[in-house]
C-alpha cells in the first residue's frame, strides 16, 4: 500500500511539473570581448584537446580584448516545480562583433554563434504571475570565425581554424511580469575550449584560440 502511495504521489508530481513547462523565445545581446588565449593543444601533433580557464580570463578580457557586441535569438523551455525553483533549456543563434587597435590598425573580429544552454532558477518572490530571482547554468557555444584571417596577433593561420566550441557559466538575475514577460540580466564567462588537430593544421580550435566573455540583457516571451 505504501508503495502504491508513493508511486501516486510520484506521478502526481511528475504530471504537475509537466503541467507547467511552457514554451519560450526571445532576444538577448549585449558587450562582449574577445581575448586571445593559448591553448593546450601541441604544434605539430594531432589529437583532441580541452582546455581550461580560470577567473583571471574576466579580468584580462576588459582590460586587454577586443571590445564589441552580441546579440542572438533563443527558444526553450522552462519548467517550474511549485512557485521558486525552475529549470530551463534553450537553443540560440546569433553573432557577434568585436574590434580592437593593433599595431595602430583597427582589427575587427567575427563570430557567428550557435549552441544551447541550461540553467537553474531560483525565485525569492513569486505570486504565480510575476517572479524575480537569481540563474546560473553551462552552455555550449559553437562559434564560426568568418573573418579569422583578418585578425592580427595569431599563429600561423594553419594552427587556428576557424571553427570553434567552448563550454560557459552562465549566470544573472531574472524577473517575469504578466505572466509572459521575462527580463533579465546575465553574464556569461568560457572555462573551457575544446580542439582537435591533425599533424598540419587545427580543424577545431588551435594553438590560441578567441574567447568572447559577455555581459547583457535578454526579453523572453513566455507561453
Amino acid at each position: 500500500m505504501n508503495k502504491k502511495i508513493l508511486g501516486l504521489a510520484l506521478a502526481g508530481l511528475s504530471v504537475a511539473s509537466i503541467a507547467q513547462a511552457r514554451f519560450f523565445m526571445g532576444l538577448e545581446g549585449g558587450y562582449s570581448t574577445t581575448n586571445i588565449k593559448e591553448t593546450a593543444m601541441k604544434e605539430g601533433k594531432a589529437g583532441f584537446y580541452a582546455s581550461a580557464y580560470g577567473p583571471g580570463l574576466i579580468t584580462d578580457a576588459f582590460k586587454n580584448g577586443a571590445r564589441g557586441y552580441n546579440a542572438a535569438l533563443t527558444l526553450g523551455t522552462e519548467s517550474f516545480f511549485g512557485n521558486y525553483f525552475g529549470i530551463r533549456s534553450a537553443i540560440f543563434g546569433g553573432y557577434t562583433s568585436t574590434s580592437k587597435k593593433i599595431n595602430g590598425l583597427a582589427k575587427e573580429a567575427n563570430f557567428i554563434d550557435a549552441g544551447l544552454n541550461f540553467d537553474l532558477l531560483l525565485n525569492f518572490f513569486s505570486n504565480g504571475n510575476s517572479s524575480f530571482g537569481i540563474f546560473g547554468g553551462a552552455e555550449a557555444g559553437y562559434h564560426y570565425w568568418y573573418n579569422k584571417k583578418d585578425f592580427g596577433n595569431l599563429h600561423n593561420q594553419n594552427e587556428v581554424s576557424k571553427h570553434l566550441l567552448d563550454f560557459s557559466g552562465r549566470f544573472g538575475i531574472s524577473t517575469l511580469f504578466g505572466g509572459h514577460h521575462r527580463i533579465e540580466l546575465l553574464a556569461k564567462v568560457p572555462f573551457t575550449s575544446m580542439g582537435f588537430s591533425s599533424s598540419s593544421e587545427a580543424k577545431l580550435g588551435g594553438l590560441v584560440v578567441p574567447l568572447n566573455v559577455s555581459v547583457g540583457a535578454s526579453y523572453k516571451f513566455v507561453f
